[in-house]
């Protein structure tokens, strides 16, 4: 999640969380109806600190490809709305898992 497991920047592709679209709560089902469930850009981040918990970039501005352009909490108030885009997480060191090595690894305690 944007803002909890990494830190919001200008220039990332980001999505809605899907649970947010799974929510009883109306508002928050219509949060991520609101967008299509596309991905967008964050455009800008809160560089100062809104919650008051030591920590900056607790909100976010994105312009979905929609072109719609709306703010969204990245740990304001404990509450995170974004997630990387699986798209932007490509070439950036992640690796995939090779079955056949996995194959030959033995799994200690």
């Amino acid at each position: 999640m944007i803002g909890y497991h990494i830190a919001g920047e200008v220039g990332q592709r980001v999505r809605i969380r899907p649970r947010l679209a799974d929510s009883l709560d109306k508002s928050l089902s219509s949060l991520a109806s609101e967008v299509g469930f596309c991905a967008g850009t964050i455009i800008w981040v809160d560089d100062e600190d809104a919650d008051g918990d030591g920590v900056t970039g607790d909100i976010v501005q994105v312009k979905w490809d929609t072109g719609m352009v709306s703010d969204y909490k990245t740990g304001f108030e404990g509450q995170y709305r974004l997630i990387l885009d699986n798209q932007d997480i490509k070439g950036k060191g992640n690796r995939k898992r090779d079955l056949d090595a996995d194959a030959e690894e033995k799994i200690i305690g």
